[in-house]
């Protein structure tokens, strides 16, 4: 009884750990199209309010999401923009790389918000620059945000779990 009692137990953890490294190694899993941590909240730009959203959370080395808002400048009465062109400027810390650029698009039919993905190749203090243009006019609005090192996988503890 306690043989096969012991092997069920095997058998479930190594079920776990795949599913664990599985989730660990895909990234994209859980950057999830929308929301994320706000970074701006009805910031002016130009004739633009914006919003911006980041992930994963903390924010690390390689693929980061990031959603937009664009709102008109109407106080009370303020409309979504959906037809502007969002610009995204990655600027690296100290120079260190080239800096990166993408243009956001809407999230799909009948989406109000912008989204764009990019990989950040290093940890440090990053520049984000979101530039609005469409019939209102054109606004910019910059943050800026730290980036972890990439996460690593401990090989060492996962493995001492399925002894």
């Amino acid at each position: 009884m306690n043989l096969r009692w012991k092997s069920e137990r095997t058998t479930l953890l190594h079920v776990l750990l795949v599913v664990c490294i599985a989730v660990l190694l895909s990234p994209r899993l859980s950057l999830a199209h929308g929301g994320g941590t706000p970074r701006l909240t009805d910031v002016p730009a130009g004739p633009y309010r914006l919003f911006a959203w980041t992930q994963p959370e903390p924010l690390r080395v390689g693929e980061i999401h990031l959603t937009i808002g664009v709102t008109t400048s109407g106080g009370e009465l303020a409309q979504p923009v959906t037809d502007a062109t969002v610009k995204i400027h990655f600027i690296p810390p100290d120079n260190t790389h080239e800096p990166i650029e993408r243009s956001a698009t809407l999230g799909g039919v009948g989406a109000v918000y912008y989204e764009a993905d990019a990989s950040l190749p290093t940890a440090g203090s990053w520049r984000f620059i979101v530039n609005v243009q469409g019939l209102a006019g054109a606004g910019e609005v910059e943050f800026s945000e730290e980036l972890l090192p990439k996460r690593t996988v401990n090989w060492t503890l996962l493995s001492a779990g399925t002894g």
